[in-house]
């Protein structure tokens, strides 16, 4: 199954990030509250509310990049050996590949 995850082209500020995440959260937040109250549309919801946070992360992520490329790449196999050493077992593994 192939994932398409778009990185924009924005330039937001720090601000702007925070600000576009804490809104997203919130919805995604109300969205898993209720998720017991409208059956089978809330869980489309949440799917729609969390691929909302997701690409505030990656937009974060890009700016990070654009000037820190290498900081970037140390810190996502960082994290990778960090889940691992918590225990964490490994579902599946999502590949993002440029193009």
């Amino acid at each position: 199954m192939e994932i398409i995850l778009p990185v924009l082209d924005k330039k937001e500020d720090w601000a702007q990030h925070q600000q576009k995440l804490m809104e997203e959260f919130k919805e995604l937040s109300l969205a898993l509250a209720t998720t017991n109250i409208y059956g089978e549309e809330s869980i489309e919801n949440i799917v729609e509310e969390a691929l909302d946070v997701i690409q505030v992360c990656i937009g974060i992520l890009d700016r990070v990049n654009e000037n820190n490329p290498r900081i970037l790449k140390n810190k996502l196999q960082h994290h990778v050996v960090k889940l691992a050493n918590r225990g964490w077992k490994f579902k599946e593994v999502l590949r993002v590949v440029e193009d």
